[in-house]
């Protein structure tokens, strides 16, 4: 069938079929390859950005704790200031970072867990609120 063809046209089909099976094994992988990058995408919109809400909500948590022992160890009223104004932006942080975390899809151990933290935090702001009057108290006598 292809015997009265010259060598180089031989070749040259041969390089074309070689040519169109890698162009369509490529394709095919690319296609893959965009699946793939859509899950990532996916599980990190739906694990990583919670997470590193947690995380800055924790820290702030931890920061006003330690601010408020810094103050409760060495009671000053310029100190107390600052700490009533890094206490409320920190809130305003929290809140937003919380709200953002809430909006994320969770499962219900999640949820059941968040919803535990909001009354664990509602005690915690109700302490800390008492310990700055504590300090504004002190400071004012």
């Amino acid at each position: 069938m292809l015997s009265h063809l010259k060598l180089s046209i031989k070749l040259a089909l041969i390089a074309g079929v070689f040519l169109a099976g890698l162009t369509t094994v490529s394709a095919v992988a690319m296609r893959g390859l965009d699946q793939i990058e859509g899950r990532m995408k996916d599980m990190y919109d739906a694990r990583m950005v919670p997470l590193g809400q947690l995380a800055t909500v924790v820290d702030a948590i931890a920061e006003s704790r330690m601010s408020l022992m810094g103050v409760a160890v060495r009671p000053d009223p310029t100190a107390l200031a600052r700490l009533d104004e890094a206490v409320a932006a920190r809130r305003k942080t929290i809140q937003q970072e919380w709200s953002g975390y809430m909006a994320s899809r969770m499962d219900s151990e999640e949820k059941a867990t968040a919803e535990r933290f909001v009354a664990t935090y509602a005690a915690f702001r109700a302490a800390e609120d008492k310990a700055l009057d504590a300090c504004l108290l002190y400071t004012s006598r």
